[in-house]
């Protein structure tokens, strides 16, 4: 069973790999979520969420000195990772489940008063949980978006976890309970633009900590929810044996796949990087300007393809579109924080340029994802009447390519840099390089809180 594996993972046991992969995943989606922190919407809905007396508590909210609940830290922070769509993923899995486990994770060891050891032993058996669910699934059905749905018990395991201390019933009827409160989100909003897309997560993270809250009170779920209702309903290509792939004859992990996930280096849908790569694959290569290029024509599969909108109306769009994104790197040669702006959309240079790249599905490239990559292949016509033609598999920070963790700390540093200042991202990373061997979160939490006075 999944909860006999999760409760297994108990600090102290974890292999050195895996809890130094697991807390620099933890880094990683925590400056993600305070890179988001910054925004006005978000900012707002703090102080709405927040604005009732006595709103103070034992968790950590990114971008406010003060603490809160953990539901309510759970809440806020599980919004902000997807803000600038830099947060980790599982490409397997087709999703993103540190989004939902480490929000949770965090605020319920604060507010429980657990160790990191504790913390990370509960971070990587809610991820393990999740990866496999989201496997078994083979993804969602095309109008159901993985956020908050499969991601909710992942965060489920990662409470219960750290508030039953790793206790198997519990655990089993935590992921059995939040099986049955899942989310089925309308995947419209990621590709339109709306901010409904950062609210899944959110949902999702809560869910799961309302089912280990109530799987620890001692509520129970109707058995195998996740084989009988959550697979069929939501699975595009259900596999139920994968549930319990990568385990030993005693039930314990025989394969981590969280050292599987992938980093994002670029502020975009994962499902864009490959063309980002591409394209700046290509300019590296070819001296090649935006008044070079006549078009640009992207063949790639089924799920990449539909990010075709050479015009998207807000950032959050042009996050997922290929067209906008290739623009983007083009006429910056580069593309980071500032590649998509408010300003970005209102250049006719940009809108001009993501105009004449055309994106369309090759099933060619169906059978490399998700297992092998993010399969397309670029095809840049010039005025000259040259044709440089690009093949792309992977991006950098994918488990094939794995990034180091010196870049991964270096990406972090960069972002809480971006949000709260230099001074304030030295001594947060100061806390965070030797996270996987630290025992207690004080050091971190106060770092975050404090910056909150200075942050820009």
């Amino acid at each position: 069973m999944l909860g006999r594996a999760a409760a297994s993972t108990r600090a102290g046991r974890l292999p050195e790999k895996v809890r130094d992969h697991t807390a620099l995943l933890f880094i990683d989606v925590l400056a993600s979520m305070a890179v988001g922190s910054g925004r006005h919407a978000h900012e707002r809905t703090r102080e709405l969420f927040l604005s009732a007396p006595g709103g103070t508590g034992p968790a950590t909210v990114l971008g406010r000195v003060e603490g809160a609940s953990a539901a309510e830290a759970i809440v806020l922070n599980a919004t902000l990772p997807t803000v600038y769509q830099l947060d980790e993923g599982h490409r397997v899995s087709r999703g993103h489940p540190a989004i939902h486990i480490v929000p949770t994770a965090l605020a319920t060891a604060e507010a429980g008063g657990a160790g990191v050891p504790q913390l990370l032993a509960a971070v990587a058996a809610g991820y393990e949980v999740a990866a496999r669910v989201g496997m078994a699934l083979g993804g969602t059905v095309p109008e159901i978006h993985p956020h908050g749905n499969w991601g909710a018990i992942g965060a489920a395991v990662a409470a219960a976890h750290l508030m039953a201390d790793g206790e198997e019933k519990t655990l089993v009827n935590a992921i059995d309970i939040a099986a049955g409160l899942v989310g089925y989100h309308d995947r419209r909003p990621a590709r339109e633009g709306a901010g409904t897309h950062h609210l899944w997560a959110a949902v999702g993270a809560h869910t799961g900590f309302l089912a280990a809250t109530a799987a620890v009170a001692g509520m129970t779920g109707v058995p195998a929810t996740l084989e009988t209702a959550v697979l069929p309903r939501a699975g595009a290509a259900p596999q139920p044996d994968l549930l319990h792939a990568g385990r030993t004859v005693d039930g314990e992990w025989a394969r981590w796949t969280i050292l599987e996930n992938y980093v994002k280096f670029w502020p975009a849908c994962a499902h864009t990087h490959t063309a980002i790569g591409a394209t700046l694959e290509l300019l590296r290569k070819e001296n090649v300007s935006a008044g070079d290029i006549e078009s640009i024509d992207i063949t790639t599969f089924r799920a990449a393809a539909v990010l075709d909108d050479p015009a998207p109306r807000t950032e959050l769009a042009a996050r997922f579109s290929i067209p906008a994104v290739v623009a983007a790197a083009i006429l910056d040669q580069s593309f980071g924080l500032e590649s998509i702006s408010e300003a970005r959309l209102k250049d006719p240079a940009w809108r001009a340029l993501a105009g004449r790249v055309s994106v369309q599905h090759d099933p060619v490239h169906d059978e490399g994802y998700p297992d092998r990559g993010r399969p397309l292949v670029m095809r840049v016509r010039l005025g000259d009447g040259r044709v440089l033609r690009h093949h792309a598999l992977r991006s950098h920070g994918d488990p094939e390519s794995p990034a180091s963790a010196d870049e991964v700390q270096g990406k972090a540093r960069r972002l809480f840099a971006h949000r709260f200042g230099s001074a304030a991202a030295a001594r947060i990373m100061a806390e965070a390089t030797g996270f996987a061997e630290a025992t207690d979160l004080t050091g971190l939490v106060e770092a975050l809180r404090a910056a909150a006075r200075t942050g820009r």
